[in-house]
């Protein structure tokens, strides 16, 4: 009996120590801060599915605009500040509706009723990058051509950086890139020689090339990479840092706010409306 006490104060203890460990960029208030009453229209695509060929269908709605705000919210639960890390949230404050999102069909323009808005800024100090969560609930279902949202909260995500953190990360995609490029190079030469000989000999030692050649392209890291935009496709948001402008739809399953509940249904594109 006491073994298991011993134990289970341990496990609390280590729990307790490393949420401790886990803090928040130092100046996300001044980020959250100096980003209150901004204006920000988002375009939403939903996807039918997750496969490729889902994809190609899916379902656009536009001219959602909300207001950052700066009051206190609790009508929708943030993935960050109702998450396992809240330490790390800024915070859940409310974002003003200025106009809901719409598609247009046979019947013409279809306004999509969303409530609730809300937005937070989570961002660990260790990490180059943070986030920007936007979440809405929807009371109906929402469905077009094949392809729908139910009912429940949606979250838009984006990215956000600082200038230097960004160029950091640019560099390093601009090499991971070069280097898989190499590697895909280097791969379709072995396979062309491999098409053009018959020496049996002479196919396994290019088969072996090719094979670690794309073994190298799966190790370059340029598929961790994608989420850094170039500089092209970022906003300002003033005091050195930037917003990507592409972003994704969350949902997360029962609001546990847990990675296995989290679905990726859509993408999103964000400018700052004139």
């Amino acid at each position: 009996m006491k073994l298991a006490f011993i134990v289970v104060t341990f496990s609390a203890c280590f729990a307790e120590a490393f949420l401790v460990q886990v803090k928040p960029m130092p100046a996300i208030a001044e980020i959250v801060k100096s980003q209150e009453g901004k204006h920000l229209e988002f375009s939403l695509t939903i996807d039918k599915g997750s496969k490729k060929t889902d994809r190609a269908t899916s379902m656009s709605l536009q001219g959602l605009k909300l207001t950052l705000g700066h009051e206190k919210s609790t009508a929708t639960r943030l993935p960050g500040a109702n998450g396992p890390t809240p330490q790390l949230s800024s915070g859940v404050q409310k974002a003003d509706i200025d106009e809901l999102p719409f598609f247009v069909n046979m019947d013409g323009t279809q306004t999509v009723t969303v409530e609730d808005g809300c937005w937070e800024i989570v961002w660990k100090d260790t990490s180059p990058h943070g986030f920007l969560f936007c979440g809405l609930n929807l009371p109906t279902k929402v469905a077009r051509n094949g392809v729908s949202l139910p009912v429940g909260h949606i979250y838009l995500c984006h990215h956000i950086w600082s200038r230097d953190t960004l160029r950091n990360a640019q560099e390093r995609r601009r090499k991971a890139e070069e280097k898989a490029n190499e590697c895909l190079y280097q791969r379709k030469e072995a396979v062309l020689r491999m098409q053009g000989t018959n020496n049996l000999f002479e196919k396994a030692k290019l088969y072996r090339i090719a094979l670690a050649a794309l073994e190298d392209y799966s190790t370059s890291g340029v598929t961790m990479l994608n989420h850094v935009p170039s500089s092209d496709d970022v906003i300002d948001l003033g005091n050195d840092f930037v917003m990507s402008k592409k972003g994704t739809i969350l949902t997360m399953g029962n609001a546990s706010f847990l990675e296995v509940d989290k679905k990726i249904v859509g993408s999103t594109f964000l400018r700052i409306p004139v």
